[in-house]
């Protein structure tokens, strides 16, 4: 198991639950630590609402292809709980800096 955040927070919970992991502050748009071809299976959750723009999703997405074997599988997926927007978006508020924060224009 792999994995990068901006959030060195959600990187120190993750090391936690997953000890054996190799976990890393970084960009989902820079993943040149991980050899072209070499996953199997690659996961973007609960990514794009952090990131700058479409361009910025985008190369996300092309490093996904990049690190994934062929034949692989990629999944990006998102919360999309409704009944809970009001509180997901006071957390970010609260614990996300720039450049999530145009997500919340004053």
């Amino acid at each position: 198991v792999e994995g990068c955040d901006t959030a060195s927070a959600c990187l120190e919970i993750a090391k936690r639950r997953l000890p054996w992991g190799n976990f890393w502050v970084g960009d989902a748009c820079d993943l040149l630590r991980v050899p072209d071809a070499s996953k199997l299976f690659s996961l973007m959750f609960g990514v794009t609402p952090y990131m700058n723009d479409e361009d910025h999703v985008e190369r996300a997405v092309k490093e996904l292809i990049r690190i994934t074997k062929p034949g692989g599988w990629i999944l990006v997926a998102e919360n999309n709980d409704l009944g809970r927007k009001g509180l997901a978006d006071s957390i970010r508020k609260r614990s996300h800096k720039l450049p999530s924060n145009h997500l919340f224009p004053p």
